[in-house]
């Protein structure tokens, strides 16, 4: 009965498009957001898109699909951003708004030292309990949720950096 929607998809080509993200993430200047989000990341967050118009054909394919599964129709790239940890960084928990989906990519990921993100499902257990969920990703993969479900980045336990670049996608 309340099941959530959740799309996990493995990035094809990957190896290149990986190059071509990365080539993207180098040229941007980084503001490391702990003031004001009292979060501990470095983040290009509402840059205006910018570079929009570079990454949507990058991930073309699985924006395709991800339109077809989930009958998003009319659909709308509307943010677009990058994200980078080191050690003991992370991200709060935060939701992208009640309308849509967001999608987070697993560019520069090791899941035997880094963390995935972690959703927190909107009802509880039977008991009253917080549900969580980690997903099982892999470095070339890309989720798509519900922008109002409320998710969180863990403190990183390693100096190896990880990148993930976000998007929220709007349709009909």
């Amino acid at each position: 009965m309340f099941t959530i929607p959740f799309y996990q998809y493995k990035i094809k080509n990957w190896d290149v498009k990986k190059q071509q993200l990365l080539k993207i993430c180098s040229s941007i200047k980084f503001e490391k957001r702990t003031k004001i989000t009292e979060d501990n990341l470095y983040t290009d967050y509402g840059n205006d898109g910018h570079y929009r118009n570079k990454v949507i054909p990058i991930l073309k394919e699985e924006l395709i699909r991800f339109s077809e599964e989930s009958n998003l129709k009319n659909m709308l790239v509307s943010d677009t951003w990058f994200q980078q940890y080191y050690k003991s960084q992370f991200h709060s928990p935060h939701n992208h708004g009640a309308y849509g989906y967001s999608s987070v990519t697993y560019i520069k990921y090791d899941k035997k030292i880094h963390r995935p993100t972690t959703f927190i499902a909107p009802f509880s257990d039977p008991s009253g309990n917080l549900i969580e969920y980690a997903p099982d990703v892999d470095e070339g993969e890309i989720i798509f949720f519900p922008s109002m479900i409320t998710h969180y980045v863990l403190p990183s336990i390693t100096n190896d950096i990880r990148i993930i670049m976000s998007m929220n996608v709007k349709g009909s």
